[in-house]
């Protein structure tokens, strides 16, 4: 499209100007108009201004897309959704337990009401509420809904993926999730030569989207933890907007986890229980980074340009017919 635009507007540009060569050659034979001439000289000038700058900035301008930062204040941002992978049999990874899913936004109470049935004044105004409706039902997983592939395997996860009204207070408030396991130490020696702490791959991605989605655009964050542990997260929020997709988070993540002493859920061990994966998450800071994809020009710009270099050519045009010195 770009190529023909150009060889329509040079022909175009080539026809009048000779056309205006073999006027100015025959000019002995009638009086010279200076209001022609310089109409003529206008409209040529025009095309061949106007057609370089199409070939070598607009149309550059108009298709390519580039990043802009930008930066502003959120009010009371939705947590992000979380999930945890199973081991699938690996020996190295804990094997969560179907029993029980834990979740709670502000101070850890038991019977506190579901986020999802308060409005997000009402859970600012509360110390606590209830988010683990949000997990996935035993239904959903005995029926395998819970599945996708990861890491090259069909494997089960455990998403729990915050209401729209489960949001954050600031920093000081957290977010605790809690997932029960087992983990077999005798497997993990035979395996590894050495027996290591039970691992627990986690995700974390945009609530608004599935888990799935998420994955194939590149915009899940994973990272493998101590399952065994107490870890926190602080999550900062960066928002990308594109041009060809819905805006989506892509948060910056810092991790910190603190061991636990005893491991109570070996099961070569004699009365051993569930261990449990203690999660807390916050966001800090409600400054949100924006990186905005956006053209480098728009149209407008380029309407703009064209009518500051078309004022020039009608200047050059003005003097070049000789109109400038009309009586």
């Amino acid at each position: 499209m770009k190529r023909v635009v150009i060889s329509v507007n040079i022909i175009c540009c080539a026809i009048l100007f000779f056309v205006l060569t073999i006027d100015l050659f025959t000019l002995r034979k009638r009086n010279y108009s200076r209001n022609l001439t310089n109409t003529v000289i206008t409209v040529i000038l025009t095309i061949a201004v106007m057609t370089g700058l199409y070939g070598t900035s607009w149309h550059k301008g108009l298709n390519e897309a580039v990043i802009r930062l930008d930066s502003d204040n959120v009010v009371s941002p939705r947590f992000p959704a979380i999930a945890f992978f199973q081991g699938n049999g690996e020996s190295t990874q804990a094997n969560i337990q179907l029993a029980e899913f834990k979740c709670v936004s502000g101070d850890w109470t038991d019977h506190s009401e579901l986020c999802s049935a308060l409005t997000v004044s009402q859970n600012l105004e509360s110390t606590s509420c209830d988010c683990g409706d949000r997990w996935p039902t035993l239904e959903q997983m005995m029926r395998g809904d819970n599945k996708m592939t990861w890491l090259g395997k069909e494997t089960s996860y455990f998403a729990m993926a915050p209401s729209e009204t489960t949001v954050s207070r600031g920093e000081g408030h957290f977010m605790h999730l809690q997932v029960f396991f087992n983990y077999n130490t005798s497997a993990s020696l035979a395996n590894e030569s050495v027996t290591t702490a039970p691992g627990v791959w986690m995700a974390v991605y945009d609530a608004r989207y599935d888990i799935r989605d998420a994955l194939r655009d590149g915009y899940l964050q994973s990272a493998q933890i101590d399952a065994n542990g107490h870890t926190v997260i602080n999550v900062g929020l960066s928002y990308y907007e594109y041009l060809d997709r819905p805006p989506v988070y892509k948060y910056d993540l810092a991790f910190a986890t603190r061991q636990n002493l005893d491991l109570v859920c070996d099961v070569t061990k004699e009365g051993w229980y569930n261990c449990h994966v203690a999660l807390e998450v916050q966001i800090p800071s409600f400054l949100r980074t924006i990186a905005r994809q956006e053209k480098r020009m728009t149209w407008s710009r380029v309407i703009a340009d064209a009518g500051a270099y078309f004022a020039l050519v009608q200047f050059l045009s003005w003097i070049g017919s000789g109109q400038a010195w009309a009586i």
